[in-house]
């Protein structure tokens, strides 16, 4: 899995994909990294919104260091 990073407005944006093939793009908050939003190809949504939730949530901390970067 791979991920583009861009960053607009307090929220970051990060597009998850496997290969060539996007799974979903994800927007977080700058302010309490929490998601903003989560959706999959053609704003659908996304059926991995619970495993990336928690794939953030597990590393807060690391986003909050890479941002300050």
């Amino acid at each position: 899995m791979s991920a583009k990073i861009q960053l607009s407005f307090g929220v970051r944006q990060y597009a998850i994909a496997d290969g060539c093939t996007t799974i979903a793009t994800v927007e977080i908050s700058l302010k309490d990294y929490s998601i903003v939003q989560c959706r999959a190809f053609a704003n659908k949504v996304c059926e991995y919104t619970e495993q990336i939730a928690g794939i953030i949530k597990a590393n807060k901390k690391m986003i909050a260091e890479r941002k300050r970067a």
